[in-house]
């Protein structure tokens, strides 16, 4: 398992175009000690993600206006590679979205607080190898 830095505190992207959920989000990571920054939309976060740094993206797969999550982060991979991700979706079913296997992570609405918290953290503090893929898995199941 990686080593956090103790001075640095992580900062985390929650996209999503539900108030409710992006609230929610909000609150359990600052109440955990996270950064949080909140993005209504897929155009909104990619403004953001082009003005700062950010350790973890949570996103809806599916943003308004017919774009999705993985598009985001395929976007904001291109500026920073190590960005991790934290998929969300409502969608039922044996449903899983990555990227980048090594740099994401899916959990479905609803979700336990706790849930959402240990993957945000276990993003966070995972291994990366030395540098991203050239070819990277983009697979939705």
């Amino acid at each position: 398992m990686g080593k956090l830095i103790s001075s640095h505190i992580p900062r985390v992207l929650v996209v999503d175009n539900d108030d409710r959920v992006r609230d929610l989000i909000g609150s359990v990571l600052t109440d955990a000690g996270f950064g949080v920054s909140a993005a209504p939309t897929f155009q909104t976060a990619l403004d953001m993600l082009k003005k700062d740094a950010f350790d973890v993206i949570v996103t809806e797969v599916a943003l308004p206006d017919g774009l999705s999550g993985v598009e985001l982060v395929r976007c904001a991979r291109a500026s920073q590679p190590a960005l991790r991700t934290l998929f969300i979706s409502e969608r039922t079913g044996p449903y899983v979205v990555v990227d980048q296997p090594d740099r994401d992570d899916f959990v479905g609405i609803p979700f336990r607080n706790r849930e959402l918290l240990g993957c945000v953290w276990e993003l966070v503090l995972r291994d990366l190898p030395d540098k991203p893929p050239s070819n990277p898995s983009r697979k939705t199941e």
